[in-house]
């Protein structure tokens, strides 16, 4: 049996490493992925909340003085965090339809992507902050971040949970590969359901400052771009695999991220 924190270590390996490096792996370590993989990526969205706000506090004489939009920078830093670090696995598997093999086009497509990343969360800043700061004291206002930090948090959370129930509609075949084959096949359908409850119940407390009925948006969003988006991605590349695990997960993070940027 694999004990939890080696369920931590072989998430992280999946989202994130070399497809030379996970085929090389036991795949029954890839077994039982729902509840790592979750918190992983709510590591992952405190990671990227965190260096907005960071590069925000530090930069913010510089671009007060030479720009009008204090969005500017943590955006694009963000965007770069999230597309060539956190995140490369994954966006390099959604873009590959399109780039192939080559790799002057995947990195081209890659930077792309982190610039369409960066001009989502560019825009999505509000600086009027509608519910920031708050009465908290001080030491606690961490809890209740800005805005865009905390959609940064959210965004991965709903990734994780689109790989955790692509495999409940599509079942692993013959292609499969190996670890992806014990990623989706040792998820219950009541991991699933319990794991959704963690970005809903996320996305409508910390997105309430919105009118009442636009803080549905993103999360339906979400929900949308993991099940339709995802079949679509399963469906081109044929059968389900780790990289259309992958690929669904940043698809859904943009999802989340434009449904914002709509409706904020």
């Amino acid at each position: 049996m694999v004990k939890f924190p080696k369920r931590i270590i072989s998430s992280l390996l999946f989202l994130t490493a070399s497809e030379q490096r996970v085929q090389k792996s036991d795949p029954k370590r890839f077994s039982q992925p729902a509840c790592a993989m979750m918190l992983l990526n709510i590591a992952f969205g405190l990671i990227l909340g965190g260096i907005w706000s960071t590069t925000y506090h530090v930069t913010w004489v510089l671009w007060r003085s030479l720009l009008d939009h204090w969005a500017v920078f943590p955006s694009a830093v963000c965007g770069l965090v999230m597309v060539f670090v956190l995140y490369r696995q994954s966006a390099a598997a959604l873009i590959e339809p399109l780039t192939g093999k080559s790799r002057p086009a995947r990195w081209i497509g890659l930077t792309m992507l982190a610039v369409g990343v960066y001009a989502i969360l560019n825009y999505s800043f509000r600086q009027s902050n509608p519910d920031w700061p708050t009465q908290l004291p001080q030491q606690w206002s961490w809890l209740w971040p800005r805005p865009i930090c905390r959609v940064l948090l959210l965004a991965p959370v709903w990734g994780a949970w689109s790989m955790v129930v692509l495999g409940q509609f599509h079942r692993p075949g013959d292609r499969t590969d190996p670890p992806a084959k014990y990623f989706a096949e040792t998820v219950s359908p009541i991991a699933s359901a319990a794991c959704l409850s963690v970005p809903l119940a996320g996305s409508l407390l910390l997105l309430n400052f919105m009118s009442p009925w636009r803080h549905f948006i993103p999360p339906a969003a979400a929900v949308a771009a993991a099940l339709a988006a995802g079949t679509l991605i399963v469906r081109q590349r044929g059968e389900i695999s780790r990289k259309t695990l992958l690929a669904t997960n940043f698809m859904t993070q943009l999802g989340f991220l434009v449904a914002y940027l709509i409706v904020r």
